[in-house]
């Protein structure tokens, strides 16, 4: 048998095979034996005519009709044998079949590549370490005590620690009212931070059903705004002690102010901590991957992003977009955003196994009681109530394994740490910075 392999594109190639009649006639014997076991031959019971009437009268029939499930086996036992990940199903290109002398097939194909290992280990990378400023945690107090103060009626604003609702309606460069433009009920806090000062002077001393002008730029356009307070709600806010705190924070050793700042900011610094590692991870990844680079083949990854994009439309199904929002991505720009985090994320789920197989990484009971007792502590439930479920849960199994992993890779790497503040000079992502942290 003579067997060529030829590369016919990125993680494609072709299998061209000769067999001779001799090497082809265990087949046909085969595929003889098979036809007659079926056969309804006049005179005979059913499967028991002999095998050379059979061939006499069928054998060229026989022959033709068992030379794709030949060239099947043939390749079936060239990719078993040579350890090949063949991708998808084979394409039969061609064949051409000379009775009695042999038959020449072409069978193209996609295969996974095999990962060489050549290195993941004393990578150097950046984690960033996200401190929480006073100014972060004080405005996150306030939130609180905002979210929990008694509503009073009033009629006038005195201070900033005020409630107001208002409608918002839009002027023309002539002060005249644009028709459509209102914003209706819309509720402000005064004493937030975040509020504009220029707004926050035109809501000064305010009454119940006043109307006022806001003025303002909109890149260095004049805006006009006609506000009409509609509601006004003096904030009084709780005595903070371990009954209010206990309640907002389901903690039981908070007393003061203070323990609540700090109650703050330790949820702000594991917030910050999650995602420094998080992003930690993804450059160590991006490194080892570029390390370790590996080819994917291109039916894969069309098949993931298809099935990615039909979960994207499953969740925009009946959904309507305003100006404001992303609109609906089509197809094609749905793949063109999505394809290089894709090719990535193949690449390091191969090389990943890889690894995870050089370094016999396992999950042992210990990894799942640490995760039970985390977990239980959370919802108050016995870490040995939960061992039995999270053994079997798949899914709780592969993430502990690549939480395993990635300890490993961070401890065996270079991790330079660069300390910033939440501040924007900083250059933090906006949507680094959470709306609120959970208690």
């Amino acid at each position: 048998m003579d067997i060529n392999i030829n590369e016919t594109g990125n993680c494609k190639k072709e299998m061209v095979a000769t067999l001779t009649y001799d090497e082809l006639t265990p087949y046909f014997e085969k595929a003889v034996l098979d036809f007659r076991k079926k056969a309804n031959i006049p005179g005979f019971r059913k499967g028991k005519a002999p095998v050379q009437m059979i061939k006499k009268v069928y054998e060229p029939q026989i022959e033709y009709s068992a030379i794709e499930d030949i060239a099947d086996d043939v390749f079936r036992k060239y990719y078993l044998e040579n350890k090949i990940n063949v991708y998808g199903s084979p394409e039969l290109q061609d064949i051409d079949y000379k009775p009695k002398e042999s038959l020449m097939f072409k069978v193209g194909f996609s295969f996974i590549p095999k990962v060489e290992l050549k290195g993941y280990k004393n990578l150097e990378v950046t984690k960033r370490i996200i401190k929480p400023d006073n100014s972060l945690i004080d405005n996150e107090y306030l939130s609180i005590m905002n979210q929990h103060a008694e509503l009073v009626m009033d009629g006038q604003v005195m201070d900033d620690n005020y409630l107001v609702t208002l409608d918002f309606q839009d002027l023309d460069e002539n002060g005249e009212i644009v028709i459509g433009k209102v914003t209706k009920d819309q509720k402000l806090y005064l004493n937030n931070p975040r509020l504009a000062q220029n707004l926050k002077d035109v809501l000064k001393d305010i009454r119940e059903g006043e109307t006022k002008l806001w003025e303002y730029t909109i890149d260095e356009k004049p805006v006009k705004t006609q506000i009409t307070c509609t509601k006004i709600e003096k904030l009084v806010f709780p005595e903070i002690n371990n009954e209010f705190l206990k309640k907002v924070t389901n903690q039981d050793d908070l007393n003061t102010e203070e323990d609540l700042k700090k109650h703050i900011e330790k949820g702000y610094a594991d917030y910050f901590e999650s995602q420094s590692r998080q992003e930690l991870e993804g450059n160590l990844i991006r490194e080892i991957v570029q390390a370790n680079d590996v080819n994917i083949p291109d039916k894969l990854v069309d098949n993931v992003l298809q099935q990615n994009f039909e979960k994207y439309q499953q969740q925009h199904e009946g959904h309507e977009h305003s100006h404001h929002d992303h609109e609906h991505l089509s197809k094609e720009e749905f793949f063109n955003r999505e394809k290089a985090d894709t090719v990535l994320y193949l690449k390091w789920t191969l090389i990943k196994e890889e690894i995870i197989k050089a370094e016999k990484i396992e999950i042992q009971d210990s990894d799942i009681l640490a995760f039970a007792e985390k977990t239980g502590k959370q919802y108050g439930i016995e870490p040995e109530k939960l061992m039995d479920i999270y053994k079997k849960n798949d899914d709780i199994n592969f993430r502990l394994l690549d939480q395993k992993l990635m300890d490993l890779l961070i401890s065996e790497s270079v991790v330079k740490e660069k300390v910033i503040s939440n501040e924007p000079e900083d250059e933090i992502e906006s949507d680094t910075i959470p709306e609120k942290i959970d208690y």
